[in-house]
């Protein structure tokens, strides 16, 4: 008898896997890419999101209530719910640790891109932003959330995405920009539009700051 290919089967096993492969795929990346520091800051701004999560988590969901509910529930949940987890039932509370995890990766890696004026964002991030909207509908629908629906999901997008932005800027100006991701700013060049048919606007960028705007007609 010839293996069965289920597709959404495989979409399950990966979502349940993303909050453990994406940290790991970041970190290798990044050491690949002999950039040590910035591997290292966003470690620690993995453990930042831990202990803020730590925190936070048991004052919305009230002391351990979506624990227990995670062991009583009314609502079926998967074994898979709790194979990469942070620990049994975390999805349960809100907001979902799996959820957060990646909504961190996700803006801490976008941000400086935007921060830094790179156009367009790459169609990578797109992908990495639907990837988490998926995952979040296939872990309410295997459970994992318990009986609150996509609150728990929803509120680990905002939670991890405000603590990824915060430890961007907390790292790009109060320890080293150089230690943040994608921080290479423009350098020596011109960055220009057409604001209307017959006319163009250029700005000058020297060692990535703007110092001037070139008039249209001196581009000739």
């Amino acid at each position: 008898m010839g293996l069965e290919f289920r597709p959404m089967r495989l979409i399950n096993m990966a979502c349940i896997q993303s909050p453990f492969i994406i940290p790991l795929a970041t970190v290798m990346f990044a050491i690949l890419d002999n950039s040590i520091f910035k591997a290292q800051f966003y470690m620690l701004g993995l453990m930042v999101l831990f202990g803020a999560w730590l925190f936070l988590a048991p004052l919305i969901s009230g002391q351990g209530g979506r624990i227990s509910k995670a062991k009583y529930g009314v609502r079926k949940k998967s074994m898979a719910c709790d194979a990469f987890a942070v620990f049994p039932g975390s999805d349960y509370t809100s907001p979902a640790w799996s959820t957060s995890v990646m909504c961190f990766t996700l803006a801490y890696l976008l941000t400086p891109k935007m921060w830094n004026n790179y156009d367009p964002v790459p169609f990578f991030y797109i992908l990495f932003g639907c990837w988490i909207l998926a995952d979040v509908i296939v872990r309410e629908k295997m459970g994992c959330f318990g009986d609150d629906g996509f609150i728990p999901g929803w509120m680990g997008l905002a939670f991890g995405g405000a603590i990824g932005f915060l430890w961007f800027i907390f790292v790009h100006y109060i320890i080293n920009p150089d230690f943040t991701f994608f921080n290479e700013p423009y350098g020596d060049r011109l960055k220009c539009n057409k604001p209307k048919k017959n006319h163009m606007k250029c700005t000058v960028y020297k060692d990535g700051v703007k110092v001037g705007r070139i008039p249209p007609e001196n581009l000739k």
